[in-house]
Parts: structure tokens; C-alpha cells; sequence
């Protein structure tokens, strides 16, 4: 199996283990668009998965991403489970400072 493909399985055993809404865009007319998209805690997160850390997304890709930060969601290119992990262990976070805080979303330029 592909490194790619087989970083997308671990992903989404991983998102249907947590029972985190998500969904995969495979279409090659959307190529710049993130791999899998997820709704988690209410935020937008759109991922886009490479074989390892170290591989770099495409210009149209970062595009996407760029665009999806903008609006306010989380975009992330993610080279393995652990990052994915990283980035929701993350959200939990401010999840909890925003209850002590009474603040309710997580600024895009801190994302």
C-alpha cells in the first residue's frame, strides 16, 4: 500500500474510532482541495495528507488551506496520525481555556 493511502486509512479509523464527523474528497477535478474535511467541536478542519512530514503540498493546495483559515476553520497539511492527534489534542485545549474565558472561537491566525 501507498504511504499516502495507507496515512488515509489510519486517519479514518482513527476519525470513525472518536466518532468525528468527517468526509473524503476524492473527485480529481477538486485535486487543490483538502483530502479529508471533519467537523470537530463545531470548527471547519480541512486535512491535507502527505506520505510523511516532509513532503510539501502544492501550491493550489496551500491555496485551499490558506482560504479555510481565512474563514475561520483549521487548515493543516498532516504527514502522520500523530499530527492529526496533535492538532484535535489541540482544539480540546482551547476548548477548555474558551469555557474558563467565556470565549467561544479560536482565532485563525493562532490556528
Amino acid at each position: 500500500m501507498l504511504p499516502e493511502k495507507k496515512l488515509r486509512v489510519e486517519v479514518v479509523n482513527w476519525l470513525n474510532s472518536k466518532r468525528i464527523f468527517h468526509f473524503r474528497i476524492e473527485d480529481p477535478s477538486l485535486s487543490n482541495y483538502p483530502d479529508i474535511v471533519l467537523c470537530y467541536n463545531g470548527l471547519f478542519i480541512g486535512i491535507e495528507l502527505k506520505k510523511d512530514e516532509e513532503t510539501q503540498a502544492r501550491k493550489g493546495q496551500l491555496s485551499v488551506l490558506n482560504e479555510i483559515r481565512i474563514s475561520g476553520g483549521i487548515g493543516a497539511v498532516v504527514g502522520s496520525l500523530d499530527k492529526l492527534k496533535e492538532i484535535i489534542e489541540d482544539i480540546d485545549k482551547w476548548e477548555e481555556y474558551n469555557e474558563q474565558d467565556h470565549i467561544k472561537t479560536i482565532p485563525a491566525k493562532d490556528c
